[in-house]
């Protein structure tokens, strides 16, 4: 069997001559290996086949995601616990995780394994009851029963009416009334994420303030509406920073300027309680020492009233 021997290209050197074998005229990796220059055909072809092979492997190897995945790639998955506004966030997370680390074409591969497992280790409370045990053997299983028992059901025109009838209720704290807004806006948005309706996002953004700012009572109300926030956020920041507001939601006496006056009255108004602290003083006491220099009135002189001696007058000018 005659013996097919690879072509071989000669390169000019820099000075314009064609270079020979071996000389500078070849680029590194160019030149032929000598087992390769030894092979027939038949074994050239299968040494060729073996290099492909491996080829196809090692790029299998590289696009293969899951190894890429830690442990902490599984800690940024949050708890779900049966919360309705929560549960876009959890599978946003985990759609995430999936896409980057999954095995699509391998369902049964030990990495989606491993993800189901962290999804599922994330479920806790009420959920963890009702989701149960079960085998789910893909994460498109478990977002849909996730959405059957936890998903929103109402549409985003009654999540936005809901949202445009809220007020601060009587005796809530201001920090609560806030809380219950965005409540009420993560459940819209999640709605218009879900079915990709993203379009009015920022109108809804920008309703869930005008309600905020609508909805409280003066006169933080008032203040609030003269800072001009143009975020929920930065409203939260200014009854934090500015207006002196705890998230537990208690406001200090000098919350509001105004108010001095009244908390001296609310003061002004208590009861007088004894200092338990007050001493008896040693002073002596000015009645021991006071003596009285009233004049004494015993022998009054005997005054007669007006109009007594009227007769006594009229006689005596008759007698004269």
């Amino acid at each position: 069997m005659s013996i097919i021997r690879p072509a071989r290209f000669n390169f000019e050197n820099n000075d314009g001559n064609p270079g020979g074998e071996g000389d500078q005229g070849d680029p590194p990796g160019n030149q032929q290996a000598p087992e390769i220059q030894n092979m027939d055909a038949e074994q050239f072809a299968a040494e060729f086949a073996r290099l492909q092979q491996a080829v196809t492997a090692l790029q299998q190897n590289n696009n293969q995601s899951w190894l890429q995945l830690k442990s902490a790639d599984l800690a940024t998955i949050p708890e779900f616990k049966g919360e309705t506004n929560l549960l876009p966030l959890f599978i946003k997370i985990c759609d995430q995780l999936v896409t980057t680390f999954g095995v699509p074409d391998n369902p049964n591969h030990v990495q989606n394994s491993r993800l189901m497992r962290g999804f599922l280790a994330k479920i806790k409370g009420q959920a963890q009851v009702q989701i149960g045990n079960n085998d789910y053997s893909t994460w498109d299983i478990l977002k849909a029963k996730l959405r059957e028992f936890y998903g929103d059901r109402k549409t985003d025109r009654t999540l936005t009416i809901e949202l445009c009838r809220m007020f601060q209720n009587s005796g809530e704290k201001p920090i609560d009334f806030y809380n219950r807004i965005t409540y009420q806006l993560n459940l819209t948005l999640a709605y218009m994420n879900n079915h990709n309706r993203m379009d009015h996002l920022e109108f809804i953004h920008e309703l869930g303030l005008q309600v905020f700012l609508r909805g409280l009572k003066d006169p933080l109300r008032q203040y609030l509406k003269s800072r001009d926030p143009k975020t929920l956020v930065e409203a939260l920041n200014l009854m934090t920073n500015e207006f002196q507001f705890e998230t537990s939601g208690s406001i200090s006496s000098e919350t509001f300027p105004g108010n001095s006056s009244n908390n001296q009255k609310k003061q002004n108004n208590k009861p007088f309680q004894k200092d338990n602290n007050y001493q008896k003083n040693n002073f002596p006491s000015i009645s021991q020492n006071y003596q009285s220099n009233r004049p004494n009135y015993q022998n009054k002189p005997n005054f007669r009233k007006f109009g007594q001696g009227k007769s006594n007058f009229n006689r005596d000018q008759n007698q004269g």
